[in-house]
C-alpha cells in the first residue's frame, strides 16, 4: 500500500522544526504499517483556513488520480480549520478510494470516531479563530505606536530597526513625481514611462502599472498620517476587495504618524482632480467592433478599444485605435497601436469577399440537405450513449465501493481508472450531441442564403449592427504591426471565421460539421432583424 505525508506550519513565527517533528512522527507511522512512503507535501508559512495552499492542492490532485492509498498527517488541524474544507476535500478523498489518517488522533470509521473528528474539527477551527483575534490585538496595539504591521510597505518607506517607517529617498523622489506629473496634467501612460525609462520599479520589482499608480494617488500615508484597519475583511472565499474601506470609526488614523514624503495640500488637490474625473461628464460610446477577439501577435494579450484627444472637444477630433493591453498597463510590449478604422476596415473587407454568390449558394445547399440528416443520426447516437453511460456509471459506483470497504488489488483499481475514463468520454460526447440536437433547427435554404448575404452587404449596417454580425462570423483576430515606420499600418492580420472549416474541403468539412451546423441553423433566425 502507498502513504504519502501532508505536513504544515501556519506561520513565518513557527518553528522550521515543526515540520521536521510532524514528517518524523508520520515517517514512523507508515513504516510501523510497513506501508510505502510515495511522497511527502509541505506547506510552510500557511494557515489551515484556506484551501489556497500549493502543496495541499497539488495533493489533492494526485489523490484524484490515485496515486496513493492513504494520506498521513500528524494530526487533524494540519489537514484543515475550516469545517467546511474539511469535509469536502474528506469527501473527496473518499470518492478517489483515499483514507486520511492523524497520527495523534486514532479515529477510524466507527459512530464514535465520526462523533470525535467533528469535535476536534469545531475545537480547531475556534482555536484559529481566536489566534487570530488575539494577533489583531497586537497588530492594534502596534498600530497605535505606528510601527509597521506587516506586508510591503507603501514605495517611498522602508521599516526601520524599531519597526516604524522611514523614507527611502530614491523612492521618495518617484512618489514626489507621480503626485507632481498627475497634477501637472500627466496621464497614467506618461507616468509609467518617465518611471520605466528612469529604471523605477515597484518594492517587488515589477514594473509600476496604472492601477499601482491609482493606488499611489490614493495613499493617505504619504502625507505623514498612519493609516491602519482601512480594508474590509476577506470575504468567505478569501478574497479581499481593496477598493472597499471600513467605517471611519473603526480605522486607526494618526496624524504624524509617519514621515511626511507630501503636502496635505498636494494630497487633497490629486484627490478633487480625481474626483472631478470621475464625475465628468461622458459621451455616448461607439462599439469598438472587434473587441474581445483581437489579439496582439507579438505577445497574445487582448488588444483594447482606447482613445486619443481631449474628452471634450468634438468627437471627430479624437483619435480612435486598438492597443495592446499588456503595453497598456505595464509597458512589457512594443506593439504599436493600430488605427481603429484601418483595422475594422480590413476585417469588413475580408467578411465581404468571402460572402461572394457562389460560397453563399454553396453552403446554404449542403447545409440545407445534410442538417436533417445530422439531427437524426446524432439523436439516435445520442440515445446509445447515453444507455452505454448508465452502465459505466453503474460499474463504477460498485467497484468503487469495493474499493472503499476494503478491497485492496491494483487489478480493481487499474479497472476503475479505466471505467472513470470511458465514462468522461462518454459524457463529453453526451454534451456535444445534446447541444447540437437542442440548438439546430430545421432552417431551410432560402433562410440560410439570406442569413449569410448578411457578409455581402455589412458595410452598409449601422456599427451596432456590424458589431453583432462580426461577433457571429469571427471567432479570433491576430493583429502584426510593421515593420519600422513605414509600410501598410497591418502588414498581417490573421482572420479566423467559423466558416474556414467548411471552406477548407471535404475533409475538414466531415470533422466540423455538428458544431458548424449548430452555429449557422441556430443563428438564423437571431439575425433576420440585421438583413
Amino acid at each position: 500500500m502507498k502513504a504519502v505525508i501532508y505536513a504544515r506550519f501556519s506561520s513565518d513565527l513557527q518553528r522550521e522544526e515543526s515540520i521536521e517533528a510532524q514528517v518524523r512522527a508520520c515517517s514512523d507511522y507508515i513504516s510501523n504499517k510497513k506501508w510505502v512512503l510515495s511522497d511527502t507535501y509541505i506547506d510552510r508559512a500557511m494557515s489551515a483556513r484556506s484551501d489556497q495552499r500549493p502543496e495541499f492542492q497539488r495533493m489533492i490532485a494526485d489523490a484524484k488520480q490515485r496515486k496513493f492509498d492513504f494520506i498521513v498527517i500528524h494530526k487533524l488541524d494540519r489537514f484543515s480549520r475550516d469545517r467546511y474544507d474539511h469535509a469536502f476535500y474528506k469527501r473527496e478523498l473518499k470518492l478517489a478510494g483515499v483514507r486520511l489518517i492523524s497520527v495523534l488522533e486514532n479515529l477510524d470509521d466507527s459512530p464514535e470516531s465520526v462523533v470525535l473528528e467533528s469535535v476536534l474539527e469545531g475545537f480547531s477551527e475556534y482555536y484559529s479563530r481566536n489566534l487570530g483575534r488575539e494577533v489583531m490585538k497586537g497588530l492594534k496595539e502596534n498600530a497605535l505606536q505606528c510601527k509597521h504591521t506587516g506586508g510591503v510597505p507603501p514605495l517611498g518607506y522602508d521599516v526601520g530597526a524599531d519597526g516604524k517607517y522611514i523614507i527611502n529617498d530614491r523612492e521618495a523622489v518617484a512618489v514626489r513625481y507621480i503626485f507632481e506629473a498627475y497634477l501637472s496634467g500627466d496621464g497614467y501612460d506618461s507616468i509609467a514611462r518617465w518611471l520605466s525609462t528612469n529604471g523605477i520599479r515597484g518594492k517587488r520589482g515589477s514594473v509600476i502599472a496604472k492601477n499601482s499608480l491609482h493606488d499611489i494617488l490614493c495613499n493617505e500615508k504619504y502625507t505623514g498620517t498612519f493609516v491602519y484597519n482601512r480594508s474590509t475583511a476577506k470575504d468567505a472565499a478569501g478574497r479581499r476587495n481593496g477598493h472597499s474601506n471600513k467605517s471611519n470609526d473603526e480605522i486607526i488614523r494618526i496624524e504624524g504618524g509617519i514621515p511626511a514624503i507630501i503636502t496635505k495640500e498636494i494630497y487633497n488637490k490629486a484627490m478633487d482632480k480625481m474626483q472631478k474625473n470621475k464625475s465628468g461628464t461622458h459621451r455616448a460610446k461607439e462599439p469598438y467592433l472587434l473587441s474581445g477577439i483581437l489579439f496582439c501577435g507579438k505577445c497574445d494579450s487582448a488588444m483594447v478599444g482606447s482613445s486619443r484627444g481631449n474628452p471634450r472637444t468634438p468627437t471627430e477630433t479624437t483619435k480612435k485605435y486598438y492597443q495592446c493591453n499588456r503595453k497598456g498597463r505595464t509597458r512589457e510590449c512594443d506593439c504599436q497601436a493600430v488605427n481603429r478604422d484601418v483595422i475594422e476596415g480590413v476585417v469588413l473587407t475580408h467578411l465581404e469577399k468571402i460572402a461572394d454568390s457562389k460560397t453563399i449558394n454553396d453552403i446554404s445547399a449542403w447545409v440545407s440537405e445534410n442538417v436533417k440528416l445530422y439531427k437524426k443520426t446524432s439523436a439516435d447516437k445520442l440515445k446509445e450513449i447515453k444507455k452505454e453511460l448508465s452502465a459505466v456509471s453503474r460499474d463504477v459506483e460498485k467497484l468503487l465501493d469495493k474499493i472503499i470497504d476494503g478491497l485492496d488489488s491494483e487489478a480493481a483499481r487499474q479497472r476503475l481508472a479505466g471505467l472513470e475514463a470511458r465514462k468522461l468520454h462518454l459524457e463529453v460526447q453526451v454534451t456535444d450531441l445534446q447541444v447540437f440536437t437542442e440548438t439546430t433547427t430545421g432552417a431551410n435554404k432560402a433562410e440560410i442564403k439570406k442569413y449569410l448575404s448578411q457578409l455581402k452587404k455589412i458595410k452598409s449596417l449601422s456599427r451596432e449592427q456590424q458589431a453583432a454580425v462580426i461577433k457571429q462570423f469571427v471567432s479570433r483576430i491576430e493583429y502584426y504591426p510593421p515593420d519600422g515606420d513605414g509600410g501598410d499600418p497591418v502588414r498581417s492580420c490573421k482572420i479566423t471565421t467559423r466558416l474556414d472549416s467548411l471552406l477548407a474541403g471535404c475533409e475538414d468539412r466531415e470533422r466540423h460539421t455538428p458544431a458548424f451546423l449548430s452555429f449557422l441553423t441556430s443563428s438564423c433566425s437571431v439575425s433576420m432583424s440585421f438583413v
